[in-house]
Order: C-alpha cells, then structure tokens, then sequence
C-alpha cells in the first residue's frame, strides 16, 4: 500500500499547549508505547515527526527520549521552535497537504477544526488515542 511505501507524517502543534495540561493527558506509559510502536512493531513507516514550538521543559524530556533512538530513527524528528522555522516544515513536506499555519499552501479550515477538536473533553482509554495533527490546550 501507498502509506507503507511513503510512510506517515504527524506535525504535533503545541502552539498555546500549557505542560500541566499536557502532563494530565499523556501518561509515561503512552510515551513508552509509542516509542514501541515507532522501533519495529508499527504496520507502516513513520516517516517524519514534526513538533511545533513544544514547551521548553517539555523540549528537554524530548531530548533525552530521542537519546534512546537510533541515529536513523532520531533524524526523523523535526523541531520548529520558532515561527520563523515553521516554513521549515512545508519545504519538508512538499509533497503532504499542510495547512499555512503549517508552512503550506493547502485550504484547510485549520483554526476551526482545531478549536472544534480541542472543544470535546479529553477522554481516558485504555488505548492511545489516534495520531492527531493538534496537541490538547486549556
């Protein structure tokens, strides 16, 4: 299939994110699991993960976790810690459909559809949630 030949992308926009929210949301092990997930046992290739101006304490956990990962899984990870390097992200991606708060050009609703997402109360479950394109706020 498609998907496994050119793998998925996920852009984490943690843009107006507060940490204690975040904390409240994602337990360690949802960290572990996806870390699994990403070494071997995901069905598709994870071909890049982009994250938008995350936290700084939150930058320094992510650094240590990327420790953990081989070199090759290490560079797919992308960081636009500013606005200024979110262009970044569509020079990246040219060939995805990304919205341009998201450096690109594709006609997306994307501030109503976040705010719409971000609306629906956060629900626990014994599995992770899907891959989302906007990270929880309060």
């Amino acid at each position: 299939p498609e998907v496994q030949r050119r793998g998925i992308v996920a852009v984490v926009d943690f843009r107006d994110v507060r940490l204690s929210r975040l904390l409240s949301a994602v337990r360690v092990e949802d960290v572990y699991r996806g870390i699994g997930f990403w070494k071997g046992s995901f069905p598709c290739r994870l071909r890049r993960i982009w994250l938008v101006q995350p936290p700084a304490a939150l930058s320094l956990a992510i650094r240590a976790i990327l420790q953990l990962l081989s070199p090759k899984l290490r560079d797919r990870v992308r960081t636009a810690a500013s606005d200024a390097e979110i262009g970044g992200i569509g020079e990246d991606l040219v060939e995805f459909d990304l919205p341009p708060e998201l450096g690109g050009s594709t006609a997306i609703r994307w501030q109503a559809e976040t705010e719409r997402y971000l609306l629906e109360p956060p629900q626990k479950s014994a599995s992770p949630p899907a891959i989302a394109t906007k990270s929880s706020r309060t």
